[in-house]
């Protein structure tokens, strides 16, 4: 907090800024490949859909899903091995791309090909067919990146098993910051005085003439709190006899 001195009293400057977790960006991700036309499109019933929007919609889980890879791998071989040249990260970065790129086409390993294959089994055998597909594809995705590093940068066995769990790590701590999202979160700031500017969205101010002192609430919905950089801002007079008073008052232990 910071204090001024000026002629009409104390004035008590109060900032605080939260910074956004880690995986900010894979949030702005998700709500661009996810748009509202895509996520009304997703809540049709299955069997209603086209095979071009059953494209569609797996395509951004797909692209979804490389966003997150992509940041899970940059933070895993940072923590792992922070002195490997940047180029071999970029290069099985590049080889992840790809991997994600290639589905995208026309081929045997597309994603067309895959909805054809699933959706042409009976109906109660096609949710485990695309879940068993997720599964290979996001397996071999990661098993291209491992490759990279492997080849390129020579990294050994031992050398993957300390990026395996820095990748493992990186995952579950993106869980548990998810979870964030469903709380809402309640601050309050006490300043000296009386509060005259503040941000936060509700204008009341809870002021304590006993103690010459107010109080802001502050109050943020979970997603905001986690994914942006809310900041809490708050100024206070206090006037030079208010002042002088709360300097000569005994505290509770002269009491």
């Amino acid at each position: 907090m910071r204090i001024e001195h000026r002629a009409d009293g104390i004035y008590y400057y109060f900032h605080r800024a939260y910074a956004p977790r880690r995986w900010a960006d894979i949030q702005r991700w998700e709500d661009f490949f996810f748009h509202d036309g895509l996520k009304k499109l997703s809540e049709k019933p299955v069997e209603e859909l086209t095979v071009e929007e059953r494209v569609k919609i797996v395509e951004a889980f797909a692209g979804m899903e490389a966003i997150k890879q992509l940041q899970f791998c940059k933070t895993a071989i940072a923590e792992s091995h922070p002195d490997l040249p940047v180029e071999y990260g970029l290069m099985a970065r590049r080889a992840l791309i790809e991997f994600y790129t290639r589905l995208s086409e026309k081929g045997d390993g597309s994603i067309e090909r895959l909805i054809e294959r699933c959706g042409a089994l009976p109906e109660d055998q096609q949710g485990e067919c695309f879940d068993e597909e997720a599964e290979r594809i996001l397996g071999e995705a990661y098993n291209t990146y491992i490759q990279s590093l492997h080849e390129e940068a020579g990294l050994t066995p031992s050398d993957i098993a300390a990026f395996e769990l820095a990748y493992e790590r990186a995952e579950r701590y993106r869980k548990i910051t998810e979870q964030l999202g469903g709380h809402n979160f309640e601050i309050w700031v006490k300043m000296p005085g009386t509060i005259i500017a503040h941000n936060a969205l509700d204008d009341d101010v809870d002021v304590d003439e006993d103690e010459n002192t107010s109080t802001v609430e502050f109050e943020f919905d979970g997603e905001s709190f986690r994914d942006n950089s809310p900041e809490l801002i708050a100024v206070s007079r206090l006037d030079h006899k208010a002042a002088r008073e709360m300097r000569n008052r005994p505290d509770d232990s002269d009491r």
